[in-house]
């Protein structure tokens, strides 16, 4: 119903003449009170209520979960309050300020619309905030992982007990929070009689305050100096006096409020900067207090307690953003300028002349370095190899080329690691520090030889590709390190999964897991393990540096400036500090912060070759990041990788036109936008040799965090070439195969193109175990006579252009797996018919409906109940997908889901595959599990 009635103006504008002034619906004044004046409080919320309810990323920082009840509550306390100060009182002020600043442009023109949208309305945003946390409480309970019977580890039951009641004491203090928020009024009775003695203790200050406000949000020319204390000759003939001062104490409140979270939180940006300072660093670094365990631990205790990330700085995405929107939006009011529009223009102007701030890290290499530092020949790779695993040794070298008998001839292993986030880098790096472990374990018996010095190569793609860089840094640095200092820092990593299910058993056997086995806190031995060390490393949280590093830096153009890391390079220098809190060393010595080109093998020692995919922007080609020169042809003449780039080769261009032997024309803008960067970016002039870099080179971190620019978590990667120029954009290689497996195939031709005796053997380890939700049996390629489900799409899409978009994922996503199954055939025909692939899977994670399932337990047992639940359970049974956990893809990895990896690695449909690559390292009758 319209209402028609009119309304007088405020006092002091003048009245229109001619006619009255028109009333606006009801709907139209909503309209505009919400997707209008209120509509980034509006947009906060949906994104919060959408990330809470449907992303398991999210849902999953939810279950840091902390082993102590003290420790718990004070770590979750601050949860609480960063959401209520910094995300809830934000949604409400910024769309309150900006509703009493316009209230006469909108719409409102009595005193009922004046209390409702002024007060009533901004306060219900509040209420939704906490809904949507409990909406992700309780989807995160639901999708809360089962324990394995076959293939799971001690440490899953201890969890999972843990997550129960972490969720339950969450669900309880949410619901809380709710009414208190929801019953705010009698809490806020003190608030207001403290404005009030304010108004008296300093009225002059109070008037001040308003007339600052009113001049810096609304343009006006009435004499705010001649009026009262509350300015009421600003109030409209229609507003009671006692509404318009309540409404002036309100706006004076949430400006001072707004204003002082800005400052802090621009202090919390400085201090973000300077924590990268190693100055800084050494001077609130703690001192050494390795000899005093019980202080160490003690302060241990006290800094995991306050370390407030994750979860907590959701709602510092949620909601920090907000005063600085706000006060943009009111001085766009005041000067009638679109200042928000007109910086986002200023943002893209300056991508003209300094770039975008993405630019890929590249480090300057001394000249003492630059001598040692040397791209590797394929074929000399190979020969390399050969001297490593022992093939020369065995007289293989000696053999005919066509001699039949290789039976116990080493044969190179190629591994091919599929992209997935932290959990694809956490995989590949328990697979193949396990193999590592196990190998040096049958070593010492003489039954065979070291995994990595059989291991000729690594191709990754994504999240693998760091857990690849993980695995060949820690071979440098494991062995030199000592056992008591291994496992110090292991016990350090609280976000470690046997460190989370043990933490409060103190010494003593105080929990029994499955099969009877006793769980203690005291669980590493006299041997640390490669495994052990790399997940441990690998647990640690690099979300919340990426968080950080989109705010601090991103959103505030800051990493458009020289020598600023934008949030790709915070998240590789998180991955340096989490691989040196394992081993001890620094930015200065550490592998994972040197050079690519140092993990070229060399004839001392032998490093795996990593050949680390991306893709490009340009042209949709690989991009694959190597120390290899891949640009050279094999014997067989023909290129090492078929249509792909070398992250170096660009690096290194541009080339001359082999007709004209000039370099390729530069056009204005280019000449523009390469300007200032030729000053100040390392790789202009830099040094190449045969289309290597000689004076610069990306460090090893960096080379994998070009392989997982993963959309919207990391951004792309700019190569410039040595002009300064951008002359490529570097993503996820995931875009071009997901699975590594195309350049693995490769590399194994190029093997058997050196030499037709080699018998190149790939293991594929794949991280993606939605594949297997609609098959009989877990294992890829293990089910042939399943055809892919019929989609049902259940998700509502509004317009086909969001599907279109979200086909690209698909895409690549089908491509992989694709190619994974029709790797083995592939590989056993190039090896004349020899079963030359394994392959590592991860099974869907079972779940169940955790909050229903302890609503049934304490209901009624009648009749219409047990009817209920037997629907309940049919239901349940013909939607198979919804029997399996929404797994997370993010750059944390959970505890249950730490925890559910590392069983996977021994479970039994992998147990044939790990039986088959220790069996090839065997010097007697090698590769017979395999057969």
């Amino acid at each position: 119903m319209l209402e028609t009635e009119t309304a007088s103006p405020p006092t002091g504008q003048p009245a229109p003449t001619g006619h009255a002034p028109r009333r606006v619906s009801r709907i139209r004044l909503f309209t505009r009170a919400t997707v209008g004046i209120s509509f980034f409080s509006v947009l906060s919320l949906v994104i919060a209520l959408f990330a809470f309810s449907s992303l398991p990323q999210v849902q999953d920082l939810l279950f840091d979960a902390r082993p102590y009840w003290a420790q718990e509550i004070v770590y979750w306390a601050g949860f609480y309050a960063i959401g209520i100060f910094i995300w809830a009182l934000p949604l409400v002020f910024t769309s309150r300020l900006l509703l009493q600043q316009n209230y006469d442009v909108i719409g409102i023109d009595n005193e009922a619309r004046f209390k409702f949208y002024i007060f009533r309305l901004p306060s219900l945003f509040v209420v939704f905030s906490f809904i949507a946390v409990l909406v992700g409480i309780v989807a995160a309970a639901n999708n809360l992982p089962v324990p394995l019977q076959d293939g799971g580890n001690k440490y899953e039951a201890p969890i999972r007990r843990l997550l129960e009641a972490h969720l339950i004491t969450l669900l309880i203090a949410t619901a809380v929070v709710l009414l208190l928020v929801i019953f705010r009024d009698v809490f806020l009775r003190g608030y207001g009689r403290a404005m009030a003695r304010r108004e008296i203790k300093d009225a002059e200050g109070f008037k001040r305050s308003l007339i600052r406000i009113e001049r810096w949000t609304r343009k006006t020319t009435l004499d705010l100096d001649a009026m009262d204390m509350h300015l009421s000759g600003l109030k409209p003939t229609w507003l009671s006096m006692e509404t318009w001062i309540a409404a002036q104490r309100v706006k004076e409140f949430m400006w001072r409020y707004m204003i002082r979270l800005t400052v802090f939180l621009l202090i919390l940006v400085a201090i973000h900067f300077m924590s990268y300072s190693e100055t800084v660093q050494q001077l609130f670094s703690f001192p050494d207090l390795t000899s005093s365990p019980g202080v160490q631990q003690v302060l241990d205790f006290i800094g995991d307690t306050l370390y407030l990330k994750r979860a907590s700085f959701l709602f510092v995405v949620f909601g920090a953003w907000l005063p600085f929107i706000a006060f943009l939006a009111l001085l766009s009011n005041r000067f009638q300028f679109p200042f928000i529009a007109a910086l986002v223009v200023v943002a893209i102007g300056l991508t003209f002349f300094i770039g975008d701030g993405h630019d890929v890290r590249v480090a300057t290499i001394a000249e003492d370095q630059r001598p040692t530092l040397r791209p590797t020949r394929f074929t000399d790779a190979v020969k390399g190899w050969k001297t490593a695993s022992g093939w020369d040794a065995r007289g293989c070298e000696w053999l005919a080329p066509d001699a039949k008998e290789l039976v116990d001839c080493p044969r190179p292993i190629i591994v091919s690691g599929e992209g997935g986030g932290s959990r694809a880098a956490f995989l590949l790096a328990s697979v193949l520090g396990s193999l590592e472990d196990d190998s040096l374990e049958r070593s010492k018996t003489n039954a065979g030889r070291p995994f990595h010095l059989q291991l000729f190569a690594i191709s990754s793609v994504s999240g693998s590709s760091v857990g690849a860089a993980f695995y060949t840094s820690a071979l440098k640095t494991h062995q030199a390190t000592s056992t008591a200092d291994l496992k110090a820092a292991l016990f350090r990593q609280r976000l470690w999964f046997p460190n989370v299910a043990t933490a409060n058993l103190g010494a003593a056997n105080a929990v029994r897991a499955n099969g009877g086995e006793a769980l203690t806190r005291t669980f590493l031995t006299d041997f640390v393990g490669y495994k052990d060390a790399l997940q441990a490393a690998l647990s640690n949280d690099f979300i919340s540096p990426v968080s950080i590093g989109f705010l601090a830096r991103d959103v505030l153009t800051l990493s458009r400036l020289p020598f600023v890391l934008d949030r790709a390079g915070v998240l590789e220098t998180a991955w340096e500090d989490a691989f040196n809190g394992i081993y001890g060393t620094t930015r200065a010595t550490s592998p994972l912060s040197g050079p690519l080109l140092a993990m070229a093998p060399t004839p001392a020692s032998w490093t795996p070759l990593l050949f680390l995919n991306a893709a490009s922007n340009e042209t949709g080609r690989r991009v694959i990041v190597t120390p290899v020169r891949m640009t050279e042809p094999t014997k067989s003449g023909d290129a090492l990788f078929i249509d792909a780039y070398d992250l170096h080769e660009l690096l290194c261009s541009p080339y001359r036109d082999p007709n004209t032997n000039a370099f390729p024309d530069v056009g204005t803008l280019d000449e523009i936008a390469r300007a200032l960067p030729s000053f100040f970016s390392p790789v202009a002039g830099a040094r190449c040799k045969d289309r290597k870099p000689v004076s610069i080179d990306v460090r090893l971190s960096s080379a994998a965090g070009v392989s997982s620019r993963s959309p919207f978590v990391s951004p792309h990667a700019g190569i410039r070439d040595r002009r300064a120029q951008i002359v490529d954009s570097v993503v996820d290689g995931g875009y071009f195969d997901n699975s590594g497996a195309v350049t693995a195939l490769e590399i194994a031709a190029a093997l058997k193109a050196e030499d037709s005796r080699l018998k190149p053997f790939i293991l594929q380890v794949s991280s993606e175990p939605d594949w297997f939700k609609d098959t009989s049996v877990c294992g890829l390629g293990s089910d042939p006579g399943t055809s892919p489900r019929i989609p049902d799409q259940a998700d509502f899409r509004p317009g086909a252009a969001i599907s279109d978009i979200l086909t690209l994922n698909s895409t690549r996503i089908a491509r992989g797996y694709g190619t994974i199954v029709e790797l083995p055939d592939r590989v056993k025909q190039l090896n004349g018919g020899v079963r030359s692939v394994a392959q590592i899977s991860i099974c869907p994670q079972p779940r169940e409906n955790f909050f229903l399932k302890e609503f049934l337990k304490f209901s009624n047992k009648d009749e219409v109940t047990k009817q209920q639940t037997r629907a309940m359970r049919i239901r349940e049974k013909t939607k198979e997908q919804a029997q399996y956990k929404s797994v997370s893809l993010s750059w944390w990895v959970s505890p249950p889901l730490q925890a559910f990896l590392d069983g996977q690695i021994y479970s039994a449909h992998n147990v044939k595959t790990r039986n088959c690559m220790l069996s090839l390292l065997q010097e007697t009758e090698a590769g017979k599990a395999c057969q």
